[in-house]
């Protein structure tokens, strides 16, 4: 069942800290911090800034042509106060294979550094002369 955003009267608090890892184009590599642990919390949250993860059928991510095996949502650290010993515990590990293989096909839909100067280079020509047959027609 999917969760909502909803006003302070209506739901429980949630809150969960976003910063950027990487950006690919449409995509973007972030990490983030919960501060509360709602249901489907960070789904939630990314799906209302209009951001789902990617393979995220329920939230709105599932894009097909990433094939992908699940949604890309992965906790690469976990922290927290040992119930019986009361020290804290922190573990953490690397991206999994499936979550780095999709990464790669992200990065090899990205144009090449020459093909983006050439398309800059291009558009630039277009909106000079765009530019100059507007100055020629106001002269």
């Amino acid at each position: 069942e999917q969760m909502a955003i909803v006003g302070e009267q209506n739901g429980k608090y949630s809150k969960t800290i976003f910063s950027v890892d990487k950006v690919y184009d449409h995509y973007t590599l972030l990490n983030c911090k919960l501060t509360t642990g709602r249901t489907h919390q960070i789904r939630a949250h990314l799906k209302s800034i209009n951001h789902p993860i990617v393979g995220d059928v329920l939230y709105g991510g599932g894009e097909k042509s990433l094939k992908t095996n699940g949604q890309l949502l992965f906790a690469y650290k976990i922290k927290f106060v040992h119930p019986s010993s009361n020290k804290q515990m922190e573990f953490s590990v690397e991206l999994p294979s499936y979550f780095t293989d999709v990464i790669n096909k992200i990065k090899a839909r990205l144009p090449s550094r020459r093909r983006l100067i050439q398309l800059y280079a291009a558009l630039l020509y277009l909106l000079l002369n765009r530019t100059k047959s507007i100055f020629d027609k106001i002269k």
